[in-house]
């Protein structure tokens, strides 16, 4: 069952003694008949034309809840009795997604019906099974009284990504897994389209350039590998599941997207999802679909085949350098490696579809740069230059010369004249910089001065991500003054946004979120104001039984040597505390390292769930409560 090319065609029976017991097929079921020896058959109607891999079944004693989407197919979400309450959001959730693609696509769902289960105990996320996608419960499960708005955004992506893998995957599979990317950098890539369209309030799009730069922080190691790999067993299929195929892959097609224009890359996957129905594909059928549809449309012919097979049949990402001199702008391009050995960063060469903005002129302007060097001329002189607006190009740019100094000072002086993605990709690129020796660490400091005037929650999170761990690497050098200077100086680059936040629930998924990851660092670091509001509302709580419902923030930022001796920890034992930064916090001086691990071991968000996207900020603020993941 794990073959793509085995394409049949199934029409199954499923003999059982319970009436009471639920078989779930991917295709709907036509009949119960009676049969010898007091048994019970369910016979199902003949699937489609389909991999053997996305067939499933299940056979439980689950509920459901049921509603049709606007094109007619009836969604089921499936359940054991006990939680079938908190399913009501997936349903509707999915309904809006499974009308979404099938606008979107232009091709019908083809069955009449599609169900999620949410399996108690499951190994994977999810799975794309035909007609019957599988979940973890948490992936589906949404209670409005309890769950959090991140509980919200992570549920529906999850079932984005399962549904959009109902065409991208189902109808038009893969030949073989080395081009699993096809499948899943796709459907990771549709998350972000769908849920931007379904549910604008939960915006996505903030965190799209961070899928991005968590895959080039695996992608710019020796150890990468290309999207598409040969493969040949089992194990190394396996292997294949990771943030290259996942995150890198949608990072490129968000690239093609954004350079070729958004209609003319719907244009390009619609023909290729028409053209290959019920049959299995290799990327270049995709890259042949999307060069036709841009020669169509497009002044200078494109050849979407030759760019991409620079970006899926080798490893790594290009650092772009580009040098203005006058209305000339220089560019080079070689592999960007976190490495000593120079052999590895040569015979690479990508098509890198440059965009830029310039002091000048708000219009985006695109270059594909094909050589190792290369020219562009600019109609007039500027006083900056930005490279990879928005963060869409799955590259970073350095500027020579002047170029870094000129976008220092803009910032410092009229940040807003640049996105908030292209304030984040700088914070991003000049610490990227530093850490292979092209940048004094002096630049990049320098460049995060504006922070103090930042409000937006992308570049803010950004520049914690980079900055916490320079602290973190003082400590474990034991630089002590150092550290202390850094610590002291991140508090003060963020104090004015600190003190703005309120201690509630309220605002966008946004707002809320860059409100856990402030006041969960300024209590971290003993920030006056942020303990004592932590401490006067964690003392209410406390004498409310755990019964009160304030903000939920009142959990993960409490003083943090407030209370501390044994009957403080068995107080928060019986009363159930959820496992939480602010219980190892107030743990740290009493509890063992084993129990501090195992309180933070089932710890999933903060600040009423909102999840921590930068697994280098999370690493660094928890370790300064004596937690360490292994």
């Amino acid at each position: 069952l794990t073959v793509p090319p085995a394409q049949h065609t199934l029409t199954p029976h499923a003999n059982h003694h319970h009436a009471n017991h639920l078989f779930c097929f991917a295709f709907s079921q036509l009949r119960t008949l009676p049969v010898v020896g007091g048994l019970l058959e369910d016979q199902f109607d003949t699937t489609v034309k389909m991999s053997t891999y996305l067939v499933a079944f299940i056979v439980c004693d689950f509920l459901s809840i049921s509603k049709n989407t606007q094109h007619g197919v009836k969604i089921s979400v499936y359940a054991v009795p006990e939680k079938i309450d908190q399913a009501q959001f997936a349903l509707d959730a999915a309904v809006r997604l499974l009308d979404f693609y099938d606008d979107y696509f232009d091709i019908p769902y083809p069955l009449p019906k599609q169900d999620l289960a949410a399996i108690p105990d499951f190994q994977s996320g999810a799975m794309e099974n035909w007609g019957l996608t599988t979940y973890r419960e948490t992936a589906l499960f949404f209670d409005p009284h309890k769950s959090s708005a991140s509980d919200k955004l992570g549920i529906t992506m999850v079932i984005a990504h399962e549904l959009a893998h109902q065409w991208f995957g189902n109808l038009v599979t893969m030949q073989w897994w080395n081009d699993l990317w096809l499948n899943e950098g796709f459907a990771k890539f549709m998350e972000f389209v769908s849920v931007n369209i379904t549910n604008p309030e939960l915006e996505v799009e903030d965190y799209f350039m961070g899928k991005c730069f968590e895959a080039m922080e695996v992608d710019c190691l020796s150890s990468s590998h290309p999207v598409s790999t040969p493969v040949e067993n089992p194990a190394q299929i396996q292997e294949m599941f990771d943030d290259v195929s996942y995150d890198k892959g949608a990072c490129i097609l968000h690239m093609l997207r954004e350079f070729l224009t958004p209609e003319e890359f719907k244009s390009g996957i619609v023909r290729y999802l028409k053209k290959y129905s019920y049959q299995n594909t290799v990327n270049t059928h995709l890259w042949e679909s999307l060069t036709t549809v841009s020669e169509q449309h497009a002044e200078e012919e494109l050849d979407v085949r030759a760019m991409m097979e620079t970006w899926t049949l080798q490893e790594g990402f290009p650092l772009i350098t580009v040098e203005v001199k006058g209305r000339e702008v220089r560019l080079s391009q070689e592999r960007y490696l976190k490495g000593e050995d120079p052999s590895q960063t040569s015979g690479f060469l990508w098509h890198v579809p440059l965009t830029y903005v310039d002091s000048n002129s708000a219009t985006v302007h695109r270059f594909l740069l094909k050589t190792k060097t290369d020219v562009l001329y600019l109609p007039e002189e500027v006083d900056w230059i930005k490279f990879n607006v928005d963060m869409s190009g799955y590259y970073i740019v350095h500027y020579e010369g002047s170029g870094w100094d000129d976008l220092i000072t803009l910032l410092k002086h009229n940040h807003t004249a640049l996105s908030s993605n292209d304030r984040a990709s700088l914070i991003n690129n000049v610490f990227q910089l530093v850490s292979v020796g092209k940048l004094e660490l002096d630049k990049a400091l320098d460049l995060s001065l504006y922070l103090s005037r930042e409000t937006k929650s992308v570049p803010v999170t950004q520049g914690l991500s980079e900055l916490v761990p320079l602290y973190k690497l003082m400590e474990k050098r034991d630089m002590e003054a150092l550290e202390n200077q850094m610590k002291s100086y991140i508090v003060h680059l963020f104090r004015e946004l600190i003190d703005r936040q309120t201690w509630t629930d309220d605002g966008s998924v946004s707002e809320r979120m860059l409100r856990s990851y402030l006041l969960l660092f300024a209590c971290v670091r003993g920030h006056p104001p942020c303990i004592s509001t932590a401490t006067q509302l964690f003392k209410k709580w406390k004498e409310s039984d755990g019964n009160m419902r304030s903000g939920n923030y009142t959990k993960n930022c409490t003083l943090r040597n407030y209370f501390l001796n044994d009957n403080f920890y068995i107080f928060i034992i019986s009363l159930r505390f959820p496992p939480s930064v602010s219980a190892v916090m107030l743990l740290g001086n009493v509890a063992s390292a084993a129990v501090k691990k195992n309180m933070v071991a089932d710890f999933i968000c903060i600040g009423g769930g909102m999840c921590l996207s930068s697994p280098s900020l999370w690493s660094g603020i928890t370790s300064d409560v004596g937690y360490t993941a292994e």
